[in-house]
């Protein structure tokens, strides 16, 4: 575990981004997954599981950030972080575990981007287990 760990933390702090969204972590309480430079928002699951999704910003932005608001179901786990950029932004990440219902989905992301966040740009990343080769989703 350490080993990718360690992989992943070097690959994403060479990449010249300033937010970073991860989906699928499969993180714990007990986990530490800092990266230098970034304030990470995440919630802890109790239960190594395939969920988590985790938000990365860099620190010099952090004082844009207005709100970060993280979902407490842990199958459709979905974090929304409002930051000011000259407009206002929702940055959101999402995971949908397998055979999640689409209405499941939409409903988390409704509920996610409720009204307050409705008349932001919005920037929406996850796994959302979707198979694109049926007709059901």
């Amino acid at each position: 575990m350490d080993i990718t760990m360690n992989k992943c933390k070097h690959c994403l702090t060479n990449i010249n981004s300033d937010i970073l969204l991860l989906s699928e972590t499969w993180t714990i309480s007990r986990d530490t997954f800092e990266l230098n430079g970034f304030d990470h928002h995440h919630l802890d699951l109790s239960l190594r599981r395939p969920r988590g999704v985790s938000i990365y910003i860099k620190h010099h932005l952090k004082l844009l950030v207005e709100s970060v608001e993280m979902s407490s179901n842990q199958d459709l786990g979905i974090h929304v972080l409002v930051a000011n950029f000259k407009t206002e932004v929702c940055v959101a990440v999402l995971y949908a575990k397998p055979g999640s219902s689409d209405d499941d989905i939409i409903d988390a992301i409704d509920e996610s981007l409720d009204s307050k966040n409705r008349d932001n740009k919005t920037i929406l990343a996850g796994d959302f287990n979707i198979d694109m080769g049926t007709e059901s989703g």
